[in-house]
């Protein structure tokens, strides 16, 4: 059985009728004030949500998101009904109000829903059993990829668990899908021969390939900087070299590269993802690579430079609470804007037969007007005044479109203006309405990804050369690449703007086989210390190569050190007391995370031996002593580990127990 999380129930005073507890459950969600619900019908299938943080997700065009409480179109989009319908809507709302999560979670949590609600057929929610649950797995995985199917077995796992804590079921499901795991595309690696030679390239799916970023390399160098697509080139020049996700790069705050008195580069970012709700965002300084600062400086002199005139036009639009009309001429309401006119002025044909204006009643018919040979038309032109012009630009405009996007720590508001990457509205048209400016949207760099970067490799690079990727995979690549490179996995995860460090194991995409190849190299070179390295510097040259291939075969990193013992072969034989003296326990010896759990062991072993000490001090045999003696292994093997960190024991021994008498 796999392990079940504990779930608080959402209603106190449970009753031993499922339905009724059901019912308590509805009217608990009914009571709920959330923001951007207001306009919701209980009974409608379709939910609006107006505001609030489901319908402004970090990256995206803030706007109305709706949410469908029905089946997944490839079960035919039936809407849940009953007992269902109540279930999905209550538990829905109930899990946003007390985790916040995002849309994308509750989307997925009512598909899963959906899909056990179609196996179950008529059947009531309180009627479910674990059959159901299997064949809803078992269906879920035909219809989607991997990822996509894990993601759903978790959402459904959180039913579960709900129906469970709130004895909506009349059995306790306690339910896991038997084949739930992780996908291998998320961090699972095959095994191979540590000697075979694919392990020397390091390879996945979720990193890009050298292809991408030479193309990206050359587009950055030939595009031309007036070009209408050369601001999503810098922007993913920008996220291969620092690796940061969308909405860090999306929200970045109007800046110029900053530089500490050492001369590092840096630049601030919001978080995003690390943040919970509507809490403050914590802007924080991220260094730049010493050898990416002339290209991040380039590309945020670039954003400046193609923003600026989208940031004048969103600080007219907060000035005058509606559409930039600055650029539409002040002159005679008589005068006629034809299609000619409108295309000067950077206007869609508003004129035309499927024209804006003219299915408003917007445009007039021009009967005296002639062709350029002088003929009168059969269907007459038609125009439009600057009324119609200014009505067409307020059209666009919506007034959530000036309002703030972050809150800093410091109470400090950021309004579109206030961002270093603003845009004018793209219109289906292909052209962009100069009266309205907005944030750069994931869709907008993503449609870019898909369709129109193909068209600029084709220009610029080669005609047939066919790139797939994704913006997050740049992530991923330079993730890789700095722990390949003995960057730290504390660096990393402060680095990358994580809150929790094994969260950064998901984006190392070295093989294990690899890890332990480079582990090899770090002994030849003497960046190892302990048994292990000590008995390779005093083997013959001609045995060396062969002690390696014998011994380092498996790497674990332990916190203090790493652990080279195969586990594939046999268990543990030190019973995971590693520092107690193990001949397969080594430390790299300019490791920072090693010194500084290496200390702090240190030093609680310290107290806890002296303290020992005293409190057994008489010469009686028996088991103090053997602890002790076990102590004392450990306090030497770390003794030895500190100097080749270059610190001194007896010092942090010293400050230890004078830490510890205060």
């Amino acid at each position: 059985m796999k392990r079940i999380s504990k779930v608080t129930p959402f209603v106190s005073s449970l009753e031993t009728d499922r339905k009724q507890n059901l019912a308590m459950l509805v009217a608990r969600a009914k009571r709920l004030s959330m923001l951007g619900f207001e306009t919701i019908e209980w009974g409608a299938v379709t939910w609006v949500i107006t505001d609030g943080k489901l319908s402004a997700s970090p990256g995206k065009r803030k706007g109305d998101a709706s949410i469908n409480f029905m089946t997944a179109p490839k079960l035919g989009g039936a809407a849940l009904e009953g007992s269902w319908a109540e279930a999905a809507k209550s538990l829905m709302c109930l899990r946003f109000h007390r985790k916040s999560s995002s849309m994308s979670s509750q989307r997925n949590f009512v598909t899963a829903l959906g899909y056990v609600a179609h196996i179950a057929g008529n059947t009531e929610v309180w009627e479910l059993k674990r059959e159901v649950l299997d064949r809803a797995c078992i269906l879920i995985a035909s219809h989607y990829s991997e990822t996509t199917a894990y993601n759903l077995y978790k959402a459904l796992h959180e039913f579960t668990d709900y129906c469970d804590a709130n004895f909506l079921c009349n059995v306790s499901l306690r339910y896991r899908y038997h084949a739930f795991s992780r996908p291998n595309a998320v961090n699972s690696r095959e095994q191979t021969r540590l000697d075979d030679a694919q392990n020397e390239a390091t390879k996945a799916e979720k990193m890009v390939s050298p292809e991408v970023l030479q193309a990206l390399g050359v587009l950055f160098l030939d595009v031309p900087k007036d070009h209408n697509l050369r601001i999503y080139v810098v922007m993913l020049t920008f996220l291969a070299f620092m690796g940061r996700r969308f909405s860090e790069l999306a929200m970045m705050p109007f800046q110029l590269v900053g530089a500490v008195a050492n001369g590092e580069r840096y630049i601030y970012t919001f978080p995003g993802k690390a943040k919970s709700g509507d809490d403050p965002s914590v802007k924080r300084r991220v260094f730049i690579p010493t050898k990416a600062e002339e290209v991040i400086e380039q590309c945020v002199q670039e954003f400046t430079e193609l923003s600026k005139s989208a940031r004048e036009t969103a600080k007219e639009m907060r000035r005058c609470e509606g559409p930039d009309l600055r650029f539409v001429p002040k002159i005679s309401e008589d005068y006629r804007f034809y299609s000619l006119e409108l295309s000067e002025l950077g206007i869609p044909n508003l004129v035309g037969a499927n024209g804006w204006a003219r299915k408003n009643g917007l445009a007039f018919p021009d009967f005296n007007k002639l062709t350029l040979q002088g003929i009168r038309p059969a269907n007459p032109s038609h125009y439009v005044t600057r009324s119609g012009i200014v009505a067409y630009c307020q059209s666009l405009y919506n007034p959530r479109q000036i309002e703030w996007l972050i809150k800093d720590s410091e109470g400090i508001t950021y309004f579109p203006e206030d961002l270093l990457l603003l845009r004018f509205m793209g219109l289906s048209s292909g052209m962009y309405s100069r009266s309205i400016a907005q944030p750069i949207s994931h869709a907008m760099l993503q449609r870019f990804i898909r369709v129109d970067i193909h068209t600029l490799v084709e220009k610029f690079v080669a005609a047939d050369l066919q790139l797939k990727f994704t913006s997050h995979q740049f992530r991923h690549t330079l993730n890789t690449l700095l722990d390949e490179g003995g960057l730290s996995e504390l660096m990393q995860t402060r680095w990358f703007n994580r809150t929790n460090p094994r969260d950064t194991k998901a984006y190392q995409h070295s093989s294990p086989a690899k890890k332990a190849l480079m582990y090899r190299e770090m002994i030849k070179l003497g960046e190892v210390g302990g048994p292990i390295a000590d008995i390779y510097h005093q083997l013959p040259v001609a045995q060396k190569d062969a002690f390696l291939i014998a011994k380092v075969r498996a790497i674990h990193d332990l916190g203090p050190g790493f652990c080279t013992h195969s586990f594939a072969q046999s268990p543990c034989p030190k019973g995971l007391e590693c520092q107690a003296e193990c001949n397969e326990f080594s430390w790299v010896k300019g490791s920072e995370d090693g010194k500084a759990e290496t200390i702090r062991l240190y030093k609680t072993h310290v107290v806890q031996v002296e303290a020992a000490a005293l409190k057994y001090s008489s010469k009686r045999m028996g088991e103090s002593e053997q602890w002790l003696a076990h102590a004392t292994k450990k306090l030497g093997v770390m003794e030895r580990q500190l100097l080749d960190y270059g610190l001194e024991p007896h010092l942090l021994k010293l400050e230890a127990l004078a830490s510890e008498q205060e």
